[in-house]
């Protein structure tokens, strides 16, 4: 989400148009536009770079940018700059470095470099943990990514054991029947199927469904491909 604060610092007039049209852009998701702001932007305004909390914002801000127009390269590379900025300002174990840290990990996520990935969702994990209330959502998010880049790796066992833990978590840090259980009831049953667990998948995609139905259509595909896994199973078992 883009941020529409830089700071409380007086800014010249050219570089409150930059920042204005740079949140506009980013706002109607156009990335193109917005990239080509962010320098006009520091260039007007060199007290961004001097004040880190402004500093890290942009960095931030300037990343979310480029991961919309699918460069990763730079994105991951603003990623890492603000990870720094945020290391100096809160400490390098601060729930603000970790969520960047996840945000990295999503970047690579959606490359498709899942070893990559994986390391940034460790560490977030390992602050996350450390300094988040116990069964805190933003946990289970990051559990649950872990999760999915084992099953892409197919490291089931693996996928198993954090579907798990995200499905423990969300439970008990949403209220009943929101959707985000019911999709981890379905992250955990792919994992339980891929491990040759039938009964137990079966069981688990009937949960699934019985939560998702509450808020998407019957005609919405991941309920589509549940009930397709639900009857591959009972074909098995029978």
């Amino acid at each position: 989400m883009i941020e529409d604060t830089w700071g409380y610092t007086p800014m010249k007039k050219s570089s409150c148009c930059y920042q204005g049209l740079f949140t506009v852009a980013m706002s109607t998701g156009d990335c193109e536009l917005a990239i080509q702001y962010a320098p006009r932007l520091l260039k007007t305004n060199p007290a961004i770079l001097a004040d880190d909390t402004m500093r890290c914002i942009a960095y931030r801000n300037f990343a979310g940018a480029y991961e919309l127009k699918k460069d990763y390269l730079r994105s991951s590379e603003y990623y890492r700059r603000s990870a720094e900025v945020q290391g100096k300002i809160y400490g390098s174990d601060s729930v603000e470095v970790a969520t960047t840290y996840y945000n990295t990990g999503n970047n690579y996520r959606d490359q498709g470099q899942y070893k990559e990935a994986l390391k940034y969702y460790i560490r977030a994990l390992v602050i996350q943990e450390e300094k988040l209330p116990e069964n805190h959502f933003e946990t289970a998010k990051t559990l649950g990514n872990i999760a999915y880049v084992h099953q892409k790796c197919k490291s089931y066992r693996k996928a198993l054991e954090f579907s798990k833990r995200e499905l423990e978590m969300t439970i008990k840090s949403r209220p009943e029947m929101h959707e985000l259980i019911g999709i981890s009831y379905q992250r955990f049953s792919l994992n339980c199927e891929a491990t040759g667990q039938l009964e137990l998948a079966l069981e688990n995609f009937v949960k699934a469904q019985n939560i998702l139905r509450h808020s998407l259509p019957e005609t919405h595909e991941r309920l589509i491909q549940i009930q397709k896994h639900v009857d591959w199973i009972r074909r098995q078992l029978s």
